[in-house]
Order: C-alpha cells, then structure tokens, then sequence
C-alpha cells in the first residue's frame, strides 16, 4: 500500500523556514547571554567548592529557558526554579516515552493506559499543553489588542522591553491566514519540546571533550580572548561568526557524539539501492554515530581532531549527519549552533574545565538523546584573560 505524502508537512516547512533566517536569529544573541550568565554564575559557584560534580542536568536547565523565550517569548526561569509543575512534566515525559519505546506490550494505547503509566502521561501532556496554549493565547490577545505584530512589536520597543520569539513570527502568519492557531500549538510544542535536550546533550559532551583534551581547550580559550578582548561584555552576533575553531571543536564533537541516536523516515515511493527496491511504506532508520565513524570518510575516526573540520572537506555530502540531512534536515541547526557557540564561549572566557573521567571510560547512553550514561563529572576553577595552563589536581 502506498503511504500517503507528507502534504501537511511540506508547506508547513516551506512557511516556518524563513523564521531561521539569520537576520531574525539575530535577535536571539542577547538570550543567549542572559542565560548563559546564569549558567556561567552556578559553574562559578561550583569552582569555588574545587569539587567534580554532574553538570548534565544544569546545563539542560539553561537550555530550556532559552528555547522557551526563544518560541514563547516567556522566561520560564528554569535555572532559578527547577521544580515548577511544568518543568516536573516535561522531564517525566521524557522518562516515559522512552520507557514506552522499550516496551512493545505498551505499545497499544489501551494496554498501556490499563497496566502501564497512561494516566500520568495524559496527566504530563495536559499540564504541557495548558503552559503553551496559555502563553499562545495570551500573547495573541496582546497582539489583537495592539492591532497587529508589528504594532505591538513598536509598542513593546518604545517601553524598552522587546523580546522577539517565534511565538510572534507565527502570530503574524497567523493574522494572514497562513498558519492557524492549533498548528501554531504544535510548532511551539515542538520547538520547546525538541529543542533543549539536544542542545543540553550537545553542550554536555563539548565540556566533557574540552576537560579531557586540556590542549585542544588552550587553543579554544586563546581564539575566545583573541574575539571577546579581556573586557566583560556581552558576545555579539559579529563575535559568533569569528569563533571558527570553537565551532570546529564543537563539529567534531557532534560528529562522535551526535545528540540524536537514531534517524528514522518512511518511503513514500519505492526507491532504489545498490540493485535492491524499498518499497513504499518501508521504514529507515539510520544511526549518525555509526555514519560518522565510517572509516571510508574519515581518518581516525575514534580521535577527537577538531582541525579535520578546518583544514579539509567532506569526502562525501552525507558522511556527516548530526542535523539529519535533505528536505527533513533540522529546521532549528542554525539556532541551536549560535545558542551553543556563544553560551560555551561564555563559560570558557570565565573558567578552565577538567573531566573527572577520560573519554574511552565514559559510557554513552542512546535514549531519545545521546547522554552519558553516568552523568558528566566536571571540575571548574576560574581562569584570568591570558591564563591557558590546564586545572591541576
């Protein structure tokens, strides 16, 4: 049987792309360094005790008050209260649809409703919906009041608080009768939903690399003081693109650890390969871990070597996969690389990382995101401008 086309998809990609556009995204960079901030000021606090402490779910705290001003325009103030009843469902979701996934018997609505954690999940999904349609609604009525996005926008930059989100890019598509208010829920579901675990996994596993290679993180923190100057200031959008070795670092750091574990899509029409025929219908999955340690595309491909991404190119326009790739490529890449290259340059401009562990005793745990199994055990000890020499215990 033929699947049916993703009709509700393409021109929904083809209306959300040019939100991610770099001349909105720019608008972004000061949310970035507010929380970041936040973020530098708890690891400061943690060098001052000179202890190794798990910082995986620190960092994903600070993801996710950016991506929720980032689409709603709403601080969540998730790193400041971490115990909100919206903040408990959305990692309580992510435990139980990972669990459902393992468990083939929970599969079935009905079983897993009866016998498994149904009730909590339809419990977790209200609680997340009701905190989104709330933000939407109210931010919509703001709009309609005001006359328009614009008009609000002009409003709200005259008082000297404008925050542009997502939220208002589409509340405008939406006056135009191009996007209506329930696929403006579930774009914002999404962006929130999707949108801080991979970066806090991602950010997580550059640490982890800069502590355990203290000469590759010389070399990150002298390119950060050579761009930022010895000045505290906040990063400009200007300074992201001139941080071209941290954002090779942070390449090769997705390239062995890619955020997403597994890339699954469906032939919508029989497809051909190497002699053999998918049929329509056939579901795929690739592994980006496994794409990015193929030996025919890259050397050494165990060793973490930033400067691959430097000083060569791609053998092959698919050997390197982290966002996906094609029409159905992560929409967010952009975003999600300016919001890690400037929240790790502000914590590596302030402090000098170590891991507790090298990178062959980690263990890699592939749930909906790719984590450390264990956690990920930093120390941090404050560094002055010019200061290269790694922590020593």
């Amino acid at each position: 049987m033929r699947k049916k086309k993703p009709d509700k998809w393409r021109p929904r990609r083809k209306l959300l792309t040019p939100t991610f556009h770099y001349d909105i995204l720019k608008d972004f960079v000061e949310v970035y360094n507010r929380h970041g901030k936040t973020l530098l000021s708890k690891f400061e606090s943690q060098a001052e005790n000179g202890k190794y402490e798990d910082v995986f779910h620190t960092i994903t705290l600070c993801t996710l008050d950016v991506i929720c001003e980032a689409a709603l325009g709403t601080s969540i103030n998730a790193q400041k209260d971490p115990h909100s009843p919206y903040l408990d469902a959305v990692f309580r979701m992510k435990d139980m649809v990972f669990q459902r996934l393992l468990r083939p018997h929970f599969f079935s609505d009905t079983i897993f409703n009866l016998i498994g954690p149904g009730k909590e999940h339809n419990e977790c999904v209200k609680i997340l919906h009701e905190f989104t349609s709330k933000a939407i609604y109210a931010r919509k009525a703001k709009v309609d009041a005001a006359g328009g996005v614009e008009a609000l926008l002009a409003q709200e930059t005259a008082e000297g608080r404008r925050r542009m989100a997502f939220l208002d890019l589409m509340l405008d598509m939406n006056s135009k009768g191009e996007l209506p208010m329930e696929g403006i829920c579930e774009e914002v579901d999404t962006f929130t939903f999707e949108g801080h675990d991979t970066t806090s996994a991602a950010m997580n596993w550059f640490l982890h690399l800069m502590g355990a290679n203290p000469h590759i993180q010389s070399k990150v923190q002298k390119e950060i003081d050579e761009v930022l100057g010895e000045a505290d200031r906040p990063i400009t959008y200007e300074d992201l693109g001139r941080l071209k070795y941290l954002e090779a670092c942070f390449k090769e750091t997705l390239r062995l650890y890619p955020s997403v574990p597994l890339i699954a899509r469906q032939c919508v029409e029989d497809i051909q390969v190497r002699g053999h025929t998918l049929p329509s219908g056939t579901a795929v999955v690739m592994v980006p871990s496994m794409v990015h340690k193929d030996p025919r595309y890259w050397d050494d491909p165990e060793i973490f070597n930033p400067e691959r991404f430097i000083s060569g190119e791609l053998k092959h326009p698919y050997a390197y996969i982290p966002f996906s790739a094609g029409s159905r490529n992560c929409i967010g890449m952009r975003f999600a690389m300016m919001e890690e290259k400037c929240i790790l340059a502000i914590i590596l401009k302030s402090l000098k990382v170590k891991a507790k562990l090298r990178t062959d005793q980690m263990r890699v745990a592939a749930e909906l995101i790719i984590r450390p199994m264990f956690g990920n055990e930093l120390k941090f000890e404050k560094r002055e401008f010019g200061d290269y020499t790694p922590i020593i215990d």
